[in-house]
């Protein structure tokens, strides 16, 4: 076995085939860390528009009105 190419490696009709084998695997781009701000087409919970309404408060009790202007917030 006088061959260099077949001794101890696979014989392969196409060259490429065992340099694709041998290539590395490339991770994938990180994804964007949570820690970044959301897009900046969603604006946060400010309201800088004076003619639009407030954001609801979250964490309302479900059957519960939210107070008016006049009235006291229920007291737990």
């Amino acid at each position: 076995m006088s061959d260099p190419v077949s001794a101890g490696t696979r014989s392969t009709t196409d060259p490429t085939d065992a340099i694709h084998a041998q290539t590395p695997q490339v991770p994938d781009p990180p994804v964007t860390p949570p820690d970044e701000p959301p897009s900046p087409q969603v604006p946060p919970d400010t309201n800088p528009d004076p003619t639009r309404e407030p954001p609801t408060p979250p964490m309302q009790p479900i059957g519960d009105p939210p107070p008016g202007p006049n009235e006291a917030p229920h007291v737990r």
